[in-house]
């Protein structure tokens, strides 16, 4: 498998495979969409592989993998249930380590891959702790998460930190091109997507690129009380992701007008006026905003008063 971006940390983890030194409890932590469950899940078919785990083994453990199909190998996710938000529950926890209380099949050992362990409630944590702290026969786990400090301590402590930084630009460009986007496309979703690669292709899939034009439209606007009132009332209807892409295009746009006013040698052109009405001090007061509101998107809000109140608070600071 290709592992792009993250080579050196890849190798180091495969390494501790293969010197038998990779600790039980493994965790990721990263920025959404850059790969960390990719590579967690080609280490989990190398720990189980009945060989040595090279590219393109064809072994009865990692057909059954590439088939997934692989008895030993367990993947836990958060699941949504009524209109509550995705979560890991401590059910869901005891029926992962059942399975992994069982024997082998096919490999020497087990592997349990959590997904967005940062979704995990405290009940589910303190139930995969104690199997964590003391685990029954040969168990491998490794837990993935966006935001480390969700994490209940106690796991912390006791699980191998593996930190992955936000991919390079010029990587997500390389790997969107590959894919069939044009370069210039690639471009503007890699600048978009602040590091993920889930992101980019979500943006290119889903349209999301038009949503800098309707930032620019919309900073380049006289925004009234009235145009609050109707575009809270066409956003609180859409999907948080795209409001978050909404959030996270302006703070690109005047970050672009900061770095201006710091000294950069050039500005997009589409953005020239925005210098004339947005001054430096004005910038980093919209930027703390849009920073705290996009922070507290996901949280369960009502969406349309939610946005209302970030409309009426930006229009406050601009005045």
């Amino acid at each position: 498998m290709n592992i792009v971006g993250f080579d050196k940390e890849f190798n180091r983890l495969r390494s501790l495979i293969k010197e038998n030194t990779l600790p039980h409890a493994i965790l990721f932590t990263g920025t959404e969409g850059i790969g960390k469950r990719q590579i967690a899940t080609e280490l989990s078919r190398i720990i189980l592989c009945k060989e040595r785990g090279e590219d393109g083994c064809d072994c009865l453990s990692c057909r059954a993998f590439r088939e997934e199909s692989h008895p030993d190998f367990h993947i836990l996710t958060p699941t949504a249930k009524g209109k509550a938000s995705p979560m890991i529950r401590i059910d869901e926890v005891g029926e992962l380590l059942t399975d992994l209380a069982r024997l082998p099949l096919l490999s020497k050992c087990r592997v349990a891959l959590i997904d967005d362990a940062d979704l995990m409630n405290e009940a589910a944590s303190n139930r995969l702790l104690k199997t964590i702290e003391e685990p029954t026969g040969d168990i491998k786990f490794f837990l993935i998460a966006s935001k480390r400090s969700k994490i209940l301590p106690t796991i912390l402590s006791r699980a191998m930190p593996v930190s992955f930084s936000a991919l390079d630009e010029n990587v997500i460009v390389k790997l969107l091109t590959e894919r069939g986007a044009k370069e210039e496309t690639a471009r503007e979703a890699a600048r978009l997507s602040f590091g993920s690669m889930k992101r980019a292709i979500d943006l290119i899939e889903n349209d999301g690129l038009t949503v800098m034009d309707d930032c620019l439209k919309f900073l380049n606007d006289n925004l009234t009380h009235k145009k609050i009132f109707a575009m809270a009332e066409i956003m609180g209807k859409d999907e948080k992701k795209r409001i978050s892409g909404f959030f996270s295009a302006l703070t690109l746009i005047l970050r672009d007008v900061l770095l201006y006013y710091e000294g950069a040698a050039d500005l997009n052109g589409k953005y020239r006026d925005l210098i004339y009405k947005y001054d430096k001090a004005r910038i980093f007061n919209l930027l703390s905003l849009t920073a705290e509101y996009e922070k507290r998107l996901f949280a369960n809000v009502n969406l349309r008063l939610f946005i209302e109140g970030y409309l009426l608070k930006f229009r406050r600071l601009c005045l």
